[in-house]
């Protein structure tokens, strides 16, 4: 599909100089999008037109107005979760305010529509966007959590609840279930290793199934982790280059 959008470089002259034009030129890119969206639902044009917004600088009038198009984009196609993230940790890294309101009903939301679809890699992102800007998880959300499989939905699960961003209404029980030794060899593996690492489950029929396996018990000892919790907060978006990480005006 040829490129149907206004922009022509890799900088703001593409859209208005003023703010009131500039905030204009914003609104009618994403409704051209929106509409190409209906017209072509096989082409991931919301996609491309968030990365078309890689080439423009929002300035700090119009970024409230950019993060609820950003976050409408989501409501619209699950799959741009991905890259709206990315945006709005490009502009966190600026110093930009977040609207972590208008973040978690929108995380929230993905989490309730998708968990029971299955729909496991937007509800590990929706989840990680939740801890990353620190958001509430709410009840509802909670409770299609806990009805998971997904070993990395559960961990983030696990990882929010004890930053205190879970409510405690949150079912472990099918969770739990996986920390004994058999489950150390079979598809839950890393929840069942990370879970006893992290002290976030206990241990089913033996107070340590992990350091009682030789093959895991080494790797306990010697402090090997694989969800590492302190890499939440260092992320750096892929898609977007370092030239558009450091945003001055």
């Amino acid at each position: 599909m040829s490129c149907p959008f206004p922009l022509r470089s890799r900088g703001p002259a593409s859209f208005g100089d003023r703010i009131k034009n500039f905030q204009y030129d914003l609104v009618a890119f994403f409704d051209r999008a929106f509409v190409l969206t209906k017209q072509n639902p096989d082409e991931s044009v919301l996609n491309y037109a968030i990365a078309r917004t890689n080439g423009i600088i929002v300035d700090s009038d119009s970024w409230p107005l950019f993060q609820h198009l950003l976050c409408q984009c989501v409501r619209v196609e699950p799959n741009t979760v991905i890259p709206t993230i990315e945006q709005l940790l490009r502009y966190e890294g600026a110093d930009y305010e977040m609207n972590t309101e208008l973040i978690a009903e929108v995380m929230n939301k993905q989490i309730q529509c998708h968990a029971p679809l299955g729909h496991n890699s937007e509800v590990a992102w929706s989840l990680w966007a939740l801890i990353k800007f620190k958001c509430r998880i709410s009840d509802p959300t909670a409770k299609v959590l806990g009805n998971l499989d997904d070993p990395i939905a559960a961990l983030l699960s696990l990882d929010a609840l004890a930053r205190g961003l879970m409510p405690r209404t949150l079912s472990i029980a099918k969770w739990s279930s996986c920390m004994t030794t058999p489950d150390l060899y079979g598809r839950n593996w890393i929840l069942s290793y990370e879970g006893n690492v992290k002290g976030w489950l206990k241990s089913v029929s033996t107070p340590d199934h992990v350091a009682d396996e030789p093959n895991f018990s080494l790797l306990k000892k010697w402090g090997v982790s694989f969800y590492d919790t302190t890499k939440i907060h260092g992320f750096t978006p892929i898609s977007v280059g370092e030239d558009y990480l450091d945003i001055s005006f």
